[in-house]
């Protein structure tokens, strides 16, 4: 005997959802959906690096690792040079130089970072330096100078670098 046959459902009846192509479509449409928010995102972190890096110094070292050009590259010292002078009845060292941008546009200025070390490349000393005006515009120079009275007489090499998040 053959099965008995479910009756038909009247016209407007509340059918369960069933499993089926519209399902996957709307799946597909999400991970769709996912990937072009992700690009965008990722586009726009390439876009605006330089703010990126402005804004969170430390962020210049993802950058540097994929190659990604930021606003710092564009920044050169020139004509640095250091002294011994007395501040206060104290000895002190007095560092001065000049920043260029190379750039096309304004940009923000990190902090510089000086180092003294022994000679043997072992640092002995560290200070940051905070310009007053940390914007530069293209082309544009600014002159910096930063005093230390607790450095050691000892020290025999000096470097000046930007403070990128390290």
């Amino acid at each position: 005997m053959a099965p008995k046959q479910p009756a038909p459902l009247r016209a407007g009846a509340n059918l369960p959802a069933l499993p089926g192509k519209n399902g996957n479509m709307m799946l597909g449409t999400g991970w769709a959906a996912l990937g072009l928010v992700t690009v965008g995102l990722l586009a726009a972190g390439y876009y605006y690096r330089e703010q990126i890096v402005t804004i969170w110094p430390k962020s210049a070292k993802l950058y540097e690792a994929i190659g990604a050009d930021t606003a710092a590259h564009n920044l050169r010292f020139e004509h640095v040079r250091f002294s011994w002078t007395v501040q206060s009845d104290r000895p002190a060292l007095l560092v001065e130089g000049v920043i260029s941008n190379d750039g096309q546009g304004e940009v923000n200025v990190p902090p510089l970072l000086i180092r003294l070390d022994d000679g043997d490349g072992r640092e002995i000393f560290r200070w940051t330096h905070y310009l007053p005006s940390p914007r530069l515009g293209a082309g544009a120079r600014m002159n910096f100078e930063t005093l230390q009275t607790d450095a050691p007489k000892d020290a025999r090499n000096l470097q000046v670098t930007f403070l990128t998040g390290g």
